[in-house]
């Protein structure tokens, strides 16, 4: 994965801050998220689950990676499948068996944390075993701003510059269930 960013911001030379360049750093993290989470989901076991609510299928994903030899730790949904376990409530009222809300809204599910991200493709769900996934980085996040251009500074523009090369590393594809909620 290669991210690189080029944007030109006119301020002055003694006013710029951190802030300057931090879209572009935005822009790296959204995109190094969402090759990461495409590459996870294009390599995983295809989810399967028979279940009838949204708390079932989670469960349903959990206890296929877990015949599958993995050790479920953590799953990432969409904040609408997050929303949506919250209101799975049995006819009683209860919460679902293996299912604990914190009240701060944190849910887990037999022990697994679910996490809503923002970038999980609707209605989807990665259910992992994240010791099987890391990330290399070949160089970190370089940014080199060229505000000493002399046509930049006779226009009062800086140009900022920020890449990096980095890489998923997965060192057992089959650690993740992606599947429908």
């Amino acid at each position: 994965f290669f991210f690189s960013s080029r944007r030109r911001h006119t301020r002055y030379i003694g006013d710029w801050s951190s802030d300057v360049c931090s879209s572009d750093l935005e822009d790296f993290q959204k995109a190094e998220d969402t090759y990461y989470l495409n590459a996870i989901a294009a390599s995983a076991t295809a989810g399967s689950s028979s279940g009838a609510n949204t708390a079932e299928k989670f469960i349903d994903y959990v206890a296929q990676l877990g015949a599958l030899g993995w050790t479920p730790n953590i799953a990432l949904t969409t904040h609408a499948g997050w929303a949506g376990l919250l209101k799975t409530k049995p006819a009683d009222y209860s919460v679902p068996g293996g299912m604990v809300i914190d009240n701060q809204g944190n849910v887990r599910i037999v022990g697994v944390p679910v996490i809503p991200h923002s970038l999980v493709t609707a209605s989807k769900i990665y259910v992992m075993d994240s010791s099987k996934f890391a990330i290399a980085q070949q160089s970190g996040l370089a940014v080199r701003s060229t505000e000493f251009d002399q046509d930049d500074f006779i226009k009062n523009l800086i140009t900022f510059r920020c890449e990096a090369r980095c890489e998923l590393l997965q060192f057992q594809p089959t650690a993740a269930v992606y599947g429908a909620i």
